[in-house]
């Protein structure tokens, strides 16, 4: 059985839930006697009574759900006490999806308008949405699917038809559409008293240029602050270089007469140098050498430069005055001696990670 969606039922919700009430009670009266009539457990007189009482049983309901109908029928139409006419004119039929009628419920307060809802159907043209809603704010095409993209919402459309229509949609698109155009309205009211919006508030014109100007100057005044910093640190870097430069290059190892000794011969360039002057039958030595090759294979960028100075008084020992041995110099990459002379494994891995560590 077909329903149409009138107004009428539309609008008497709870007189719709009652009559509904009352028809589901009618049915299940109905089954029930239907299926006793197959129980097992009943004699034979009771199912012969039951024949016959059920045909006659079946018209009597069938007679007071048609009366029913009536009833709930004439108590929804009855005109307003206050002004006379008909609150919901039964002639008024709402049709969705083109042909195809629908049980219609009244929506509630705040909620979606069923008459702006039925100004757009599934299967409508492009041209008639846009009778309706106007021009969108966008579309997207992909293949022969359209995306009409309003204020509030989009219409999508296949073929050239609205397909997929959400409930509400419509009026969510009108209300927004009626936001914009409001403020649009106060827009072009505030403009006409001399108004400008700046900064999410409408001030007159002058007080605009005026805000504007003391940004400009705040920035300004930020822009030079963060120049002055910037200089200050680059002094204070440079000076800090200086100091630390002129610390390196007063750690020299002096001859006989007090002049630096050049190492430049046993210094390899870019690469941290370990430098030791030795005697092979010398007992410190032979303890630390395993240690120091040890040490500077561990590490790739140190390279160790190992003199044999013969004996005490040869030439290379008064050329790099070697008084004791063993005697092991670091030296950075720049080939600036890390500190003084020493002989302890200890000591000589300070000096490394300190050449490490220096800036060049």
């Amino acid at each position: 059985m077909t329903f149409t969606a009138k107004a009428t039922a539309a609008a008497s919700l709870v007189n719709g839930k009652d009559l509904l009430f009352f028809r589901v009670i009618i049915k299940n009266i109905a089954r029930t006697i239907f299926y006793g009539f197959h129980i097992s457990s009943m004699n034979w007189n009771s199912k012969i009574t039951i024949r016959f009482t059920l045909p006659i049983l079946c018209m009597v309901l069938a007679g007071c759900d048609w009366n029913l109908n009536r009833l709930f029928t004439a108590k929804s139409s009855k005109p307003d006490e206050v002004s006379g006419t008909n609150k919901y004119d039964s002639s008024e039929e709402i049709q969705i999806n083109g042909n195809v009628p629908a049980v219609l419920t009244v929506p509630a307060s705040g909620e979606h308008d069923l008459k702006k809802e039925a100004l757009i159907t599934n299967g409508m043209k492009k041209s008639d949405v846009l009778a309706v809603l106007g021009e969108p704010k966008g579309a997207m095409v992909a293949g022969n699917h359209t995306m009409l993209v309003y204020d509030g919402g989009h219409i999508e459309l296949a073929g050239g038809l609205v397909t997929n229509l959400e409930i509400g949609i419509v009026t969510d698109i009108q209300i927004a559409q009626k936001k914009v155009s409001k403020q649009a309205d106060n827009e072009a009211q505030q403009r006409t008293k001399g108004l400008v919006l700046f900064e999410g508030r409408w001030i007159p014109l002058g007080e605009r240029d005026r805000l504007i100007a003391l940004k400009q100057e705040q920035e300004d005044v930020e822009r030079i602050r963060r120049a002055t910093r910037k200089r200050e640190c680059e002094q204070e870097e440079r000076h800090k270089k200086e100091v630390l430069e002129k610390f390196y290059n007063s750690l020299v190892v002096c001859d006989v007469n007090g002049e630096p000794i050049d190492h430049s011969d046993l210094i390899a360039k870019g690469k941290i140098t370990v430098v030791v002057f030795y005697l092979p039958w010398c007992d410190p030595w032979r303890q630390l050498s395993k240690p120091l090759e040890v040490l500077v294979k561990s590490n790739r960028d140190v390279i160790l430069k190992k003199v044999d100075i013969g004996h005490w008084g040869s030439l290379a020992s008064k050329k790099y005055n070697a008084k004791s041995v063993p005697d092991v110099r670091v030296f950075d990459r720049q080939g600036r001696i890390v500190g003084p002379p020493d002989s302890s494994i200890s000591k000589i891995k300070k000096y490394i990670e300190d050449a490490k560590s220096r800036v060049y």
